[in-house]
């Protein structure tokens, strides 16, 4: 090799052979694909702009962007199904959370001339530049319609959207190169979707609905819990009646009474009238919106119940329990999708509700001393107990009931006293050895100076009890003592009280209390009650404490 002016030899460098970068020239290509994550499912009659199909675009294989400008979906009918029963055809691009049309305007599919039962190829030309699927890349295409069928749904009014028969073709083209791509359409068949009719509303009493607990009167509490079960659609809740289910219980007893959908407040009644026994709600349709399926939704319903005392509605034992009303056209919803109205279905039972009064004891079972322990002859204290009363105001004891049992030695002359050492009662006779049997204790007002035990409000007193022990120190010497509760409510006629002796008489009469609640009150006046869900006080009694030789 010379240079071509100075004619002399040139020596290349370098002179060995040099290898240039391989460049790969890839023709454009693009799948369809069906996507898994749309399922067979049930679609509402009357429906608007539900999905139909959805499509995976899998360009990640092309040499260069992928432009789409025709599509072909097939449209495979059901025995009892037209293909005209689908319209305003359009594709959307999903991609990412977006929500972009394809196809508007004229280039919008409403099918017409088909045949019931008949399947057929769904075309649609896209919009200027609208679909192009980058190289190495994926996009979700949606289909979209509303639907109407032409006759009652049946099991076999059906639609699917794939490419599984019927040979449909697309347009592609590279972006690039403008020459012609071959799509593949994978022929995995797409979701199967049944078209029925206007969806159902359920409504229970859910199982997480409180039992029945106790409150003072200006507490607010939950009286029960809703379940509402959507079956085809999501419902939304626009007329509920609730109802007002005991004797016991009047619009008297509320405050207000307020809805909610988890922490979320719905509505909030004050002063509700419950017009024979029932009171309406109204709701906007996007309000309390229960989803399809087997979860549902939950209406949680609070009360804030009525003061107690002169001048005040309340009245003390008072039972608010609540349900849906069994007025059929007083509980509606309306479906999502297809804007039909129903009645609600079902209806939710009796709550157990809750009990208010105007204060409350509060019962808690305490230790004896390690002294205390040590079983042996003469006075010893055997038991100890308190009772608090409850901020909302002062409470009265008159009679506890304890439960004793002893083997081979001998307990009597009872005494209780409380934490001054104040004697309420003292020489209780008992039975003798071997054996159980009740002590009671009702303030002696020659000792105590009162009949009744007041405990002021938000205070607490608590009680020892003792007794002479006799013919302890055999091995296996023992006295078992607890704090009565009682089983069930009194036999009276009411459960609004009575006057301590009747109450006390009663068989379940073990633990007499009042909340003072009678504007005269006394101890004959009727606001005395006994000790059956008494907080702290179960119904199979107190804590016992054992004290063994």
């Amino acid at each position: 090799m010379k240079g071509d002016t100075s004619g002399r030899t040139v020596t290349a460098t370098p002179a060995a052979t040099v290898t240039g970068k391989t460049q790969t020239v890839s023709a454009g290509s693009l799948t369809v694909t069906p996507a898994s994550s749309l399922v067979s499912q049930n679609i509402i009659d009357g429906s608007n702009a539900v999905v139909l199909g959805r499509y995976v675009l899998d360009a990640s294989s092309s040499g260069e962007d992928a432009k789409v400008t025709t599509v072909q979906i097939r449209g495979i009918t059901g025995t009892n199904a037209d293909l005209d029963e689908v319209n305003s055809l359009q594709l959307f691009d999903v991609t990412n959370g977006s929500n972009r049309a394809l196809t508007t305007g004229s280039n919008i599919n409403n099918p017409s001339g088909n045949t019931g039962a008949a399947d057929a190829n769904l075309s649609f030309t896209m919009d200027s530049n609208a679909l192009t699927v980058a190289k190495g890349g994926q996009m979700i295409v949606e289909l979209r319609g509303n639907v109407n069928a032409s006759s009652t749904p049946t099991a076999t009014t059906q639609f699917t959207f794939d490419f599984s028969a019927g040979s449909p073709d697309w347009t592609v083209t590279g972006a690039n190169t403008g020459k012609s791509i071959t799509e593949t359409l994978n022929t995995t068949a797409g979701a199967t979707l049944t078209i029925v009719g206007a969806g159902t509303l359920t409504a229970s009493l859910d199982t997480s609905s409180p039992l029945e607990t106790w409150y003072t009167s200006g507490d607010e509490a939950t009286i029960g819990v809703l379940k509402f079960l959507a079956v085809n659609e999501d419902m939304a809740v626009t007329d509920l009646g609730l109802s007002i289910t005991t004797a016991s219980s009047s619009a008297a007893d509320f405050t207000s009474i307020s809805l909610y959908k988890g922490t979320t407040l719905l509505k909030t009644l004050t002063n509700p009238a419950f017009t024979s026994d029932t009171q309406t709600f109204t709701f906007g349709t996007s309000d309390f919106v229960v989803p399809k399926g087997d979860d549902g939704a939950k209406m949680t319903i609070k009360a804030k119940f009525a003061n107690i005392g002169t001048g005040y509605p309340g009245t003390a034992g008072h039972l608010v329990r609540i349900a849906t009303s069994t007025t059929a056209t007083q509980n509606k919803a309306t479906g999502v999708s297809s804007g039909s109205s129903v009645n609600i279905l079902g209806s939710a039972s009796n709550s157990t509700g809750a009990r208010y009064f105007k204060s409350l004891p509060i019962i808690s079972a305490g230790s004896l001393t390690t002294g205390e322990q040590v079983l042996g002859n003469g006075t010893k204290n055997v038991y100890r107990f308190s009772v608090k009363a409850d901020e909302a105001g002062d409470i009265e004891l008159y009679k506890f009931n304890f439960t004793v049992a002893t083997t081979t030695m001998d307990a009597n002359s009872w005494k209780l006293v409380d934490e001054t050492g104040a004697v309420v009662r003292s020489a209780v006779a008992s039975a003798g050895a071997t054996g159980a049997t009740t002590v009671t204790i009702t303030p002696n007002s020659s000792e105590y100076g009162a009949t009744v035990i007041t405990v002021p409000a938000g205070t607490t007193k608590t009680f020892v009890l003792s007794a002479v022990l006799s013919n302890v120190g055999a091995a296996g010497d023992s006295i078992t003592v607890q704090l009565d509760g009682d089983a069930a409510y009194d036999s009276l006629a009411t459960l609004f009280g009575a006057g301590a002796s009747t109450v006390a008489a009663d068989t379940n009469g073990d633990f007499v209390w009042s909340d003072r609640s009678d504007s005269s009150h006394t101890i004959s006046t009727n606001d005395w009650f006994n000790g059956y869900k008494v907080p702290g006080l179960p119904t199979t009694n107190l804590d016992a404490t054992a004290i063994s030789y």
